[in-house]
């Protein structure tokens, strides 16, 4: 299959609840679960980058989301998918979908329910979410974060301004606080933290959060947070924005080369 009938696959699949395994350059085949509503994009960002384009659902508390799927339809689809696939292909189940999958209010009844099924037929398969960080501040989405096995967070930069143009957040939001409630649950998770950076090229140099004064606060905050492991990428999709680009292979591993001098060489991915 060619990278853009992956690209084509992907799409047609998050329309739906349970998705995949689809190939992941991060994950290898990953069964996606999409907890979200269909066919829409729920999110609390605008990232420039994503591959869904426009958030067309802006969401900004998991008790204004309208119309998702239940618990109780995400158990039917998720085994019903099983079914008609080879479990042991896969290698990780990841909540992620069409937006921010924190936003749905019953996610901790959610991945409960995901581990029975998983208990029942005897699969040992790890389960992750991934995430924008942007809820971490509510009790409700901490708690449900505390039951997966992997924490994905977002986090492309700590500079405010390029935070507001890169990100673009649908309500007021600052960086600083984001990071505040990231460093909050390494606490309350300890190693199942894993800090994901989106490291992109633009015609606007607001964007460019590989600038040296931008990046060079990233990496200090880094070391903060503490995280057990830090996965560098850049577009690998089509962006929503048409002057956003890939970064060089080399400035990514220059950025991971300075991440390891912190962290530790085992504790920085790149993917490229």
């Amino acid at each position: 299959m060619t990278v853009k009938e992956d690209e084509r696959k992907l799409h047609l699949e998050m329309g739906k609840i349970i998705y995949g395994p689809v190939p992941s350059r991060r994950f290898g085949p990953s069964l996606g679960i999409n907890p979200l509503p269909l066919n829409k994009k729920s999110c609390s960002f605008n990232c420039v980058y994503c591959q869904l384009g426009v958030t067309n659902n802006p969401i900004m508390n998991p008790m204004d989301l309208e119309n998702y799927p239940s618990t109780d339809v995400i158990m039917r689809a998720f085994k019903d998918r099983l079914r008609r696939i080879d479990p042991s292909k896969i290698n990780v189940i990841t909540f992620s979908g069409n937006g921010e999958p924190t936003l749905n209010p019953e996610l901790r009844e959610i991945i409960r329910g995901i581990r029975e099924i998983l208990d029942e037929l005897n699969l040992d398969v790890p389960i992750q979410i991934l995430t924008n960080s942007s809820l971490f501040h509510l009790p409700m989405v901490r708690e449900a974060l505390k039951e997966f096995d992997y924490v994905i967070a977002k986090l492309d930069t700590v500079d405010q301004r390029c935070f507001l143009s890169l990100n673009r957040p649908i309500a007021e939001m600052n960086i600083s606080d984001i990071i505040k409630w990231i460093k909050f649950l390494r606490g309350e998770i300890g190693e199942r933290l894993i800090i994901q950076s989106m490291i992109i090229d633009s015609d606007r140099m607001e964007l460019k959060n590989y600038r040296e004064e931008v990046i060079s606060k990233f990496l200090d905050v880094v070391e903060e947070i503490d995280p057990a492991l830090v996965q560098l990428y850049t577009l690998d999709r089509p962006p929503s924005e048409p002057d956003v680009y890939r970064v060089p292979r080399g400035m990514l591993l220059g950025i991971a080369s300075r991440l390891r001098a912190r962290l530790g060489e085992e504790r920085v991915m790149v993917y490229y």
